[in-house]
Protein backbone atom coordinates (compact mmCIF):
# COMPACT_ATOMS: atom_id res chain seq x y z
CA UNK A 1 0.00 0.00 0.00
CA UNK A 2 2.80 2.22 0.80
CA UNK A 3 4.45 1.49 -2.49
CA UNK A 4 1.59 2.69 -4.01
CA UNK A 5 0.88 5.94 -2.42
CA UNK A 6 -1.98 5.14 -0.40
CA UNK A 7 -2.65 7.90 1.94
CA UNK A 8 -1.53 6.95 5.63
CA UNK A 9 -4.75 7.45 6.86
CA UNK A 10 -6.56 4.85 4.36
CA UNK A 11 -3.59 2.68 4.83
CA UNK A 12 -3.89 2.62 8.47
CA UNK A 13 -7.79 1.46 8.33
CA UNK A 14 -7.29 -0.94 5.35
CA UNK A 15 -4.88 -2.56 8.02
CA UNK A 16 -7.33 -2.58 10.93
CA UNK A 17 -9.87 -3.93 8.93
CA UNK A 18 -7.79 -6.75 7.87
CA UNK A 19 -6.40 -7.49 11.35
CA UNK A 20 -10.25 -7.94 12.90
CA UNK A 21 -11.21 -9.91 10.53
CA UNK A 22 -8.38 -12.46 11.03
CA UNK A 23 -8.56 -11.79 15.03
CA UNK A 24 -5.41 -10.17 15.58
CA UNK A 25 -5.11 -6.72 17.90
CA UNK A 26 -3.18 -4.57 16.59
CA UNK A 27 -1.90 -1.11 16.60
CA UNK A 28 -0.80 0.67 13.23
CA UNK A 29 1.33 3.78 13.03
CA UNK A 30 2.01 4.90 9.30
CA UNK A 31 3.65 7.19 7.03
CA UNK A 32 4.91 7.35 4.11
CA UNK A 33 8.68 6.23 4.26
CA UNK A 34 7.85 3.28 6.51
CA UNK A 35 4.89 1.39 8.75
CA UNK A 36 5.42 0.28 12.45
CA UNK A 37 2.70 -2.66 13.44
CA UNK A 38 2.68 -3.62 17.14
CA UNK A 39 0.98 -7.05 17.93
CA UNK A 40 -0.96 -7.81 20.65
CA UNK A 41 -2.18 -10.95 20.34
CA UNK A 42 0.13 -13.18 22.27
CA UNK A 43 1.14 -13.25 25.82
CA UNK A 44 4.70 -11.15 24.37
CA UNK A 45 3.55 -8.24 22.33
CA UNK A 46 6.11 -7.41 19.52
CA UNK A 47 6.42 -4.58 16.58
CA UNK A 48 7.42 -5.50 13.26
CA UNK A 49 9.15 -1.93 11.21
CA UNK A 50 8.35 -2.30 7.78
CA UNK A 51 10.17 0.25 5.36
CA UNK A 52 8.90 0.99 2.27
CA UNK A 53 10.53 1.08 -0.96
CA UNK A 54 10.32 3.75 -4.13
CA UNK A 55 6.30 5.36 -4.16
CA UNK A 56 5.35 4.44 -7.48
CA UNK A 57 1.51 5.00 -8.50
CA UNK A 58 0.23 1.98 -10.14
CA UNK A 59 -3.08 1.21 -10.68
CA UNK A 60 -2.99 -2.04 -12.42
CA UNK A 61 -1.74 -3.39 -9.09
CA UNK A 62 -3.75 -1.24 -6.59
CA UNK A 63 -6.87 -2.53 -7.88
CA UNK A 64 -5.51 -5.82 -7.61
CA UNK A 65 -4.55 -5.42 -3.97
CA UNK A 66 -7.56 -3.82 -3.55
CA UNK A 67 -9.76 -6.65 -4.52
CA UNK A 68 -7.02 -8.95 -2.44
CA UNK A 69 -7.63 -6.77 0.95
CA UNK A 70 -11.65 -6.67 0.62
CA UNK A 71 -11.23 -10.77 -0.08
CA UNK A 72 -9.67 -10.97 3.49
CA UNK A 73 -11.84 -8.52 5.24
CA UNK A 74 -14.71 -10.82 3.98
CA UNK A 75 -12.89 -13.91 4.79
CA UNK A 76 -13.53 -15.43 1.61
CA UNK A 77 -10.29 -16.91 0.91
CA UNK A 78 -8.02 -18.10 3.56
CA UNK A 79 -4.41 -16.26 4.70
CA UNK A 80 -2.10 -18.99 2.84
CA UNK A 81 -3.80 -18.14 -0.07
CA UNK A 82 -4.35 -14.55 0.23
CA UNK A 83 -0.03 -13.97 1.11
CA UNK A 84 0.67 -16.19 -2.39
CA UNK A 85 -2.02 -14.11 -3.84
CA UNK A 86 0.04 -10.72 -2.86
CA UNK A 87 3.14 -12.84 -4.01
CA UNK A 88 1.74 -12.60 -7.36
CA UNK A 89 0.32 -8.51 -7.54
CA UNK A 90 4.21 -7.64 -6.09
CA UNK A 91 5.43 -9.71 -9.51
CA UNK A 92 2.57 -8.40 -12.11
CA UNK A 93 4.57 -6.77 -14.89
CA UNK A 94 4.64 -3.68 -16.39
CA UNK A 95 1.63 -3.43 -19.11
CA UNK A 96 3.58 -0.54 -21.10
CA UNK A 97 7.17 -0.74 -22.66
CA UNK A 98 9.53 2.35 -21.62
CA UNK A 99 9.15 4.29 -25.22
CA UNK A 100 4.91 4.65 -24.85
CA UNK A 101 5.36 5.62 -21.10
CA UNK A 102 7.51 8.11 -22.40
CA UNK A 103 5.26 9.04 -25.24
CA UNK A 104 2.44 8.78 -22.73
CA UNK A 105 3.67 11.84 -20.61
CA UNK A 106 4.34 14.05 -23.60
CA UNK A 107 1.07 13.55 -24.65
CA UNK A 108 -0.25 13.80 -21.54
CA UNK A 109 1.51 17.60 -21.53
CA UNK A 110 0.48 18.48 -24.67
CA UNK A 111 -2.97 17.96 -24.25
CA UNK A 112 -2.86 19.79 -20.89
CA UNK A 113 -1.75 22.60 -22.71
CA UNK A 114 -4.77 22.45 -24.96
CA UNK A 115 -7.09 22.22 -21.83
CA UNK A 116 -5.22 25.43 -19.86
CA UNK A 117 -5.84 27.31 -23.01
CA UNK A 118 -2.71 27.43 -24.92
CA UNK A 119 -2.56 26.96 -29.00
CA UNK A 120 -0.49 25.14 -31.31
CA UNK A 121 2.79 26.36 -30.40
CA UNK A 122 1.96 25.83 -26.83
CA UNK A 123 1.38 22.03 -27.30
CA UNK A 124 4.68 21.56 -29.47
CA UNK A 125 6.58 23.33 -26.29
CA UNK A 126 4.70 21.36 -24.03
CA UNK A 127 4.84 18.48 -25.75
CA UNK A 128 9.07 18.67 -26.45
CA UNK A 129 9.16 19.48 -22.49
CA UNK A 130 7.19 16.44 -21.56
CA UNK A 131 9.18 14.27 -23.58
CA UNK A 132 12.23 15.34 -22.02
CA UNK A 133 10.93 14.74 -18.66
CA UNK A 134 9.80 10.97 -19.96
CA UNK A 135 13.47 10.12 -20.98
CA UNK A 136 15.16 11.72 -17.39
CA UNK A 137 12.38 9.73 -15.82
CA UNK A 138 11.58 6.64 -17.54
CA UNK A 139 15.08 5.88 -19.96
CA UNK A 140 17.74 7.29 -17.55
CA UNK A 141 16.39 6.55 -13.90
CA UNK A 142 19.69 7.15 -12.52
CA UNK A 143 19.00 11.23 -12.87
CA UNK A 144 15.84 10.83 -10.99
CA UNK A 145 17.00 12.54 -7.87
CA UNK A 146 17.53 15.29 -9.74
CA UNK A 147 14.98 15.43 -12.62
CA UNK A 148 13.34 18.00 -11.28
CA UNK A 149 16.36 20.22 -11.52
CA UNK A 150 17.00 19.11 -14.84
CA UNK A 151 13.66 19.18 -15.89
CA UNK A 152 12.52 22.45 -14.73
CA UNK A 153 15.77 24.51 -16.62
CA UNK A 154 14.96 22.86 -19.69
CA UNK A 155 11.93 23.65 -20.03
CA UNK A 156 12.56 27.42 -19.44
CA UNK A 157 15.92 27.11 -21.69
CA UNK A 158 13.59 25.47 -24.56
CA UNK A 159 10.68 27.20 -24.08
CA UNK A 160 12.25 30.90 -23.99
CA UNK A 161 14.09 30.03 -27.12
CA UNK A 162 11.30 28.46 -29.37
CA UNK A 163 10.26 32.24 -29.07
CA UNK A 164 12.95 32.68 -31.95
CA UNK A 165 11.16 30.29 -34.59
CA UNK A 166 7.66 29.51 -33.55
CA UNK A 167 7.18 33.73 -32.90
CA UNK A 168 3.83 34.10 -30.27
CA UNK A 169 2.88 32.03 -27.89
CA UNK A 170 2.20 31.86 -23.94
CA UNK A 171 5.45 30.84 -22.53
CA UNK A 172 3.45 30.07 -18.84
CA UNK A 173 1.61 27.99 -20.26
CA UNK A 174 3.72 25.48 -22.26
CA UNK A 175 6.73 25.43 -19.45
CA UNK A 176 3.66 24.47 -16.65
CA UNK A 177 2.15 21.78 -18.59
CA UNK A 178 5.16 20.49 -20.13
CA UNK A 179 6.26 19.68 -16.09
CA UNK A 180 2.89 19.08 -14.78
CA UNK A 181 3.25 15.65 -13.86
CA UNK A 182 6.56 16.64 -11.80
CA UNK A 183 4.78 19.58 -10.21
CA UNK A 184 4.26 18.17 -6.70
CA UNK A 185 0.66 19.63 -6.43
CA UNK A 186 -0.83 15.77 -5.44
CA UNK A 187 1.81 15.73 -2.73
CA UNK A 188 1.01 19.00 -1.61
CA UNK A 189 -2.88 17.83 -1.38
CA UNK A 190 -2.08 14.83 0.16
CA UNK A 191 -0.11 16.62 2.53
CA UNK A 192 -2.34 18.70 3.68
CA UNK A 193 -5.13 16.08 3.72
CA UNK A 194 -3.29 13.87 6.05
CA UNK A 195 -2.85 16.56 8.65
CA UNK A 196 -6.50 17.28 8.61
CA UNK A 197 -6.96 13.67 9.12
CA UNK A 198 -4.45 13.61 12.44
CA UNK A 199 -1.47 11.98 10.80
CA UNK A 200 0.32 15.07 11.65
CA UNK A 201 4.45 12.78 11.31
CA UNK A 202 3.23 11.63 7.50
CA UNK A 203 1.16 15.28 6.36
CA UNK A 204 4.56 16.61 7.68
CA UNK A 205 7.41 14.34 5.85
CA UNK A 206 5.04 14.95 2.73
CA UNK A 207 4.97 18.49 2.94
CA UNK A 208 8.02 18.29 3.63
CA UNK A 209 8.81 16.55 0.37
CA UNK A 210 6.81 18.83 -1.31
CA UNK A 211 8.70 21.71 -0.39
CA UNK A 212 12.21 20.17 -1.38
CA UNK A 213 10.27 19.21 -4.33
CA UNK A 214 9.78 23.54 -4.99
CA UNK A 215 13.39 23.89 -4.21
CA UNK A 216 14.98 21.78 -6.89
CA UNK A 217 12.67 23.47 -9.31
CA UNK A 218 13.75 27.07 -8.02
CA UNK A 219 16.77 26.36 -8.80
CA UNK A 220 16.44 24.25 -11.97
CA UNK A 221 14.23 27.81 -13.10
CA UNK A 222 17.37 29.69 -12.11
CA UNK A 223 19.56 27.83 -13.79
CA UNK A 224 17.46 28.02 -17.17
CA UNK A 225 17.30 31.80 -16.18
CA UNK A 226 21.31 31.55 -16.54
CA UNK A 227 21.93 29.68 -19.23
CA UNK A 228 19.29 31.98 -21.62
CA UNK A 229 20.75 34.62 -20.69
CA UNK A 230 23.88 33.97 -22.49
CA UNK A 231 22.36 32.34 -25.74
CA UNK A 232 21.52 34.48 -28.05
CA UNK A 233 18.74 34.69 -30.23
CA UNK A 234 15.97 37.65 -31.13
CA UNK A 235 12.97 37.39 -28.75
CA UNK A 236 9.84 38.44 -30.02
CA UNK A 237 6.89 39.48 -27.86
CA UNK A 238 5.01 37.12 -26.49
CA UNK A 239 1.11 37.01 -26.85
CA UNK A 240 -1.70 34.42 -26.32
CA UNK A 241 -2.98 32.35 -29.72
CA UNK A 242 -6.25 30.96 -29.17
CA UNK A 243 -6.97 27.65 -30.91
CA UNK A 244 -10.40 26.33 -32.26
CA UNK A 245 -12.90 25.42 -29.46
CA UNK A 246 -13.37 21.64 -30.74
CA UNK A 247 -9.19 21.04 -29.89
CA UNK A 248 -10.26 20.99 -26.24
CA UNK A 249 -12.36 17.73 -26.49
CA UNK A 250 -9.97 16.16 -28.30
CA UNK A 251 -7.32 16.99 -25.85
CA UNK A 252 -9.88 15.76 -22.80
CA UNK A 253 -10.08 12.12 -24.32
CA UNK A 254 -6.12 12.13 -25.05
CA UNK A 255 -4.95 13.36 -21.54
CA UNK A 256 -6.71 10.28 -20.02
CA UNK A 257 -5.15 7.91 -22.21
CA UNK A 258 -2.10 9.54 -21.22
CA UNK A 259 -2.53 8.58 -17.72
CA UNK A 260 -3.68 5.46 -18.71
CA UNK A 261 -0.04 4.10 -19.56
CA UNK A 262 1.39 6.50 -16.92
CA UNK A 263 -0.13 4.95 -13.96
CA UNK A 264 -0.12 1.53 -15.60
CA UNK A 265 -3.81 0.98 -15.43
CA UNK A 266 -5.91 -1.42 -17.75
CA UNK A 267 -7.31 -0.18 -21.11
CA UNK A 268 -11.22 -1.18 -19.52
CA UNK A 269 -10.01 1.21 -16.65
CA UNK A 270 -9.73 4.50 -19.23
CA UNK A 271 -13.91 5.50 -18.92
CA UNK A 272 -13.27 6.27 -14.97
CA UNK A 273 -9.96 7.94 -15.79
CA UNK A 274 -12.08 10.08 -18.69
CA UNK A 275 -15.01 10.83 -15.95
CA UNK A 276 -12.12 11.77 -13.25
CA UNK A 277 -10.46 14.34 -16.01
CA UNK A 278 -14.06 16.06 -17.65
CA UNK A 279 -15.29 16.61 -14.11
CA UNK A 280 -12.26 18.20 -13.22
CA UNK A 281 -12.30 20.38 -16.38
CA UNK A 282 -16.19 21.24 -15.87
CA UNK A 283 -16.16 21.83 -12.58
CA UNK A 284 -13.50 23.84 -12.56
CA UNK A 285 -15.09 25.82 -15.69
CA UNK A 286 -18.72 25.61 -13.71
CA UNK A 287 -17.63 27.31 -10.29
CA UNK A 288 -15.25 30.23 -11.72
CA UNK A 289 -17.40 32.45 -11.24
CA UNK A 290 -16.63 32.07 -7.31
CA UNK A 291 -14.60 35.15 -6.50
CA UNK A 292 -13.22 34.27 -3.06
CA UNK A 293 -10.03 32.28 -3.67
CA UNK A 294 -9.71 28.42 -3.27
CA UNK A 295 -13.68 28.28 -3.51
CA UNK A 296 -13.14 27.03 -6.81
CA UNK A 297 -11.20 24.80 -6.02
CA UNK A 298 -13.38 23.92 -3.48
CA UNK A 299 -16.05 22.69 -4.74
CA UNK A 300 -14.23 21.57 -8.11
CA UNK A 301 -12.37 19.00 -5.58
CA UNK A 302 -15.88 18.76 -3.46
CA UNK A 303 -17.75 16.98 -6.59
CA UNK A 304 -14.42 15.12 -7.71
CA UNK A 305 -14.80 13.66 -4.67
CA UNK A 306 -18.62 12.97 -4.43
CA UNK A 307 -18.13 11.26 -7.72
CA UNK A 308 -15.14 9.05 -7.05
CA UNK A 309 -16.26 7.49 -4.05
CA UNK A 310 -19.96 6.74 -5.57
CA UNK A 311 -17.99 5.09 -8.91
CA UNK A 312 -16.09 3.44 -6.03
CA UNK A 313 -19.18 2.14 -4.13
CA UNK A 314 -21.14 1.09 -6.96
CA UNK A 315 -18.07 -0.47 -9.20
CA UNK A 316 -16.30 -1.82 -6.07
CA UNK A 317 -12.88 -0.19 -7.28
CA UNK A 318 -10.32 1.71 -5.49
CA UNK A 319 -11.08 5.83 -4.88
CA UNK A 320 -7.96 6.37 -5.42
CA UNK A 321 -8.27 5.29 -9.74
CA UNK A 322 -10.16 8.11 -10.03
CA UNK A 323 -8.92 10.70 -7.68
CA UNK A 324 -5.44 11.16 -8.51
CA UNK A 325 -5.61 11.90 -12.16
CA UNK A 326 -8.35 14.40 -11.36
CA UNK A 327 -6.44 15.91 -8.28
CA UNK A 328 -3.72 16.45 -11.00
CA UNK A 329 -6.14 18.68 -13.35
CA UNK A 330 -7.40 20.87 -10.49
CA UNK A 331 -3.32 21.64 -10.48
CA UNK A 332 -2.41 23.78 -7.06
CA UNK A 333 1.58 22.89 -7.46
CA UNK A 334 1.24 24.90 -11.23
CA UNK A 335 0.49 27.94 -8.88
CA UNK A 336 3.35 26.92 -6.96
CA UNK A 337 5.78 26.90 -10.26
CA UNK A 338 4.67 30.18 -11.20
CA UNK A 339 5.48 31.21 -7.85
CA UNK A 340 8.77 30.21 -7.73
CA UNK A 341 9.25 31.43 -11.53
CA UNK A 342 8.22 35.07 -10.04
CA UNK A 343 10.85 34.67 -7.10
CA UNK A 344 13.47 33.97 -9.08
CA UNK A 345 12.98 36.84 -11.14
CA UNK A 346 13.20 38.82 -8.39
CA UNK A 347 9.53 39.78 -8.37
CA UNK A 348 9.31 39.09 -4.34
CA UNK A 349 6.32 39.99 -3.90
CA UNK A 350 4.23 38.77 -6.60
CA UNK A 351 5.89 35.60 -6.06
CA UNK A 352 4.86 35.05 -2.29
CA UNK A 353 1.64 36.45 -2.90
CA UNK A 354 1.30 33.70 -5.22
CA UNK A 355 2.82 31.22 -3.07
CA UNK A 356 0.23 32.21 -0.63
CA UNK A 357 -2.80 31.13 -3.48
CA UNK A 358 -0.57 27.91 -3.28
CA UNK A 359 -1.08 26.97 0.23
CA UNK A 360 -4.74 28.29 -0.15
CA UNK A 361 -5.57 26.06 -3.13
CA UNK A 362 -4.23 23.07 -1.94
CA UNK A 363 -6.20 23.71 1.73
CA UNK A 364 -9.01 23.94 -0.17
CA UNK A 365 -8.51 20.74 -2.14
CA UNK A 366 -7.96 19.15 0.63
CA UNK A 367 -10.95 20.38 2.56
CA UNK A 368 -13.28 19.61 -0.28
CA UNK A 369 -12.34 15.83 -0.66
CA UNK A 370 -12.49 15.65 3.44
CA UNK A 371 -16.40 17.01 2.73
CA UNK A 372 -17.10 14.84 -0.17
CA UNK A 373 -15.98 11.74 1.92
CA UNK A 374 -18.20 12.94 5.47
CA UNK A 375 -20.87 13.31 2.54
CA UNK A 376 -20.41 9.60 0.84
CA UNK A 377 -18.18 7.24 2.30
CA UNK A 378 -16.25 5.34 -0.87
CA UNK A 379 -16.73 2.08 1.65
CA UNK A 380 -13.15 1.66 -0.02
CA UNK A 381 -10.25 0.91 1.79
CA UNK A 382 -8.19 3.01 -0.92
Amino acid sequence: MQQFGIPSHRLENSLNDVCKSIGLQATIIPNPEYVSITFFSSENPYTINKKSGRIDINFHRIVALSELVESVIQKEIPIDQALMDLAGIHGKPMLYSKLVNIFSISLSSLSAACVFGGGYNEMFVSGVIGLFVGVINVWVPHFSKISLLLSAAFAIVFSQFSVSFLGTYSIEIASITGLILLIPGFTLSLAISELAHSHAQSGTIRLAQSIISFVMMAVGIGLGYQLISYIPFEHWSVFHVNHPKWLVFIALLLIPAGFLVLFNALPKHYPWILLACLISYFSLNLFDFLSVDGLTVFFSALTLGLMSNAIARWKKLPVSLMLVPGIILLVPGSIGFKSLAYLVNNQTLTGIDTAFSTIIAAVALASGLLFSNILLDSKQGF
